[in-house]
């Protein structure tokens, strides 16, 4: 049996903790609590060791949706990871939309669209109830303008990706995959009153087939225009996610894979976010204090016995740069 205990450390004051991670193998709940004690005993020790690092919870958000409106949210995006990944990797982000809801956006958006060439926009409502257009917008315009790229990223404009983890995971995969956070037997929402409703008559199976969550998912290049084709044979509904990563992909045979070390950021630390792949509902200001603070944090585990792990953050050189390796895309 497996234990996993984290504990977080305030020696000084609450804005500066110090995190340790134990993973325990055996031993059961004796050893879990002792290793607690052990490191109420010596958690003032423990954090002089080692170089503090100054770090904030994250709030969790209101989840931004894709419209329009989010200037805040596309600005954060073109400052921060946007950038690395054209400096880096020459890999252009895109913004996706439909109309907006009046005229006063349209010229805002098409000003914007001037301003910085990143916006691709088609005839249709751009609300919440059609993420599913988007979606199919996306694949339409990836298998007409970039039919060499060997994969194509669907992320939300509320999440963050880290780079250098994404490229270092995607390195030598297949291009006839889609790849991201898995889910594996779910089933519909029937209450009438909920976000992700689907009725019967728009869904009528009991479960879904296995697909890919939509806060940011690989579409292998060899799959992207066989993916739009099956849009054509499978019914719409509004769940964007579980139609694309799950109905479209089983009609075309496209298998989905579980990215390895995806992690779905919510009131998470940026010492967990160094590791992860991407971070979700993450406001404009959360993603520039992310994106200096990657530069400046070292994450590094250390074995101390056996199954046993002392896991810190600490700050690295502010004048380096940040730096990916292995770009794919």
């Amino acid at each position: 049996m497996k234990f996993r205990l984290l504990y977080r450390v305030f020696p000084l004051r609450p804005s500066t903790w110090f995190q340790c991670r134990l993973k325990i193998v055996a031993g059961g709940t004796l050893l879990t609590l002792l290793a607690y004690f052990f490191l109420r005993l010596f958690a003032p020790v423990i954090s002089a060791i080692f170089a503090e690092t100054p770090l904030r919870w994250f709030q969790d958000p209101d989840i931004a949706k894709k419209t329009p409106q989010n200037v805040e949210a596309r600005s954060a995006i073109r400052r921060t990871w946007a950038n690395d990944a054209k400096k880096y990797s020459g890999n252009k982000v895109l913004f996706l939309f439909g109309k907006p809801s009046n005229a006063r956006l349209q010229s805002a958006l098409e000003f914007e669209s001037q301003q910085y060439g990143d916006i691709v926009q088609e005839d249709f409502v751009d609300a919440y109830r059609n993420l599913t257009l988007k979606t199919v917008m996306m694949l339409r315009w990836a298998s007409h303008n970039c039919p060499q790229a060997r994969f194509v990223v669907k992320i939300d404009d509320d999440c963050f990706p880290n780079l250098a983890n994404f490229y270092r995971v995607m390195h030598g995969q297949a291009e006839d995959t889609i790849y991201g956070e898995l889910r594996h037997r779910d089933r519909p929402y029937r209450e009438s009153g909920h976000k992700w409703y689907l009725s019967t008559e728009d869904f009528p199976r009991d479960m879904f087939p296995d697909y890919i969550t939509g806060g940011m998912y690989v579409v292998g290049g060899r799959v992207v225009n066989l993916l739009y084709r099956a849009t054509g044979q499978v019914p719409f509904f509004r769940v964007e996610d579980s139609y694309l990563t799950g109905m479209c992909a089983e009609r075309a045979g496209v298998a989905r894979v579980n990215l390895v070390g995806t992690y779905n950021l919510k009131l998470s630390t940026l010492c967990e976010y160094k590791k992860a792949i991407y971070g979700h509902h993450v406001t404009p200001a959360e993603m520039n204090e992310v994106w200096h603070a990657m530069k400046r944090l070292e994450y590094k585990c250390h074995r101390l016995l056996f199954s046993v792990h002392l896991c810190y953050c600490r700050p690295v050189d502010t004048s380096a740069d940040l730096v990916i390796e292995t770009p794919v895309l």
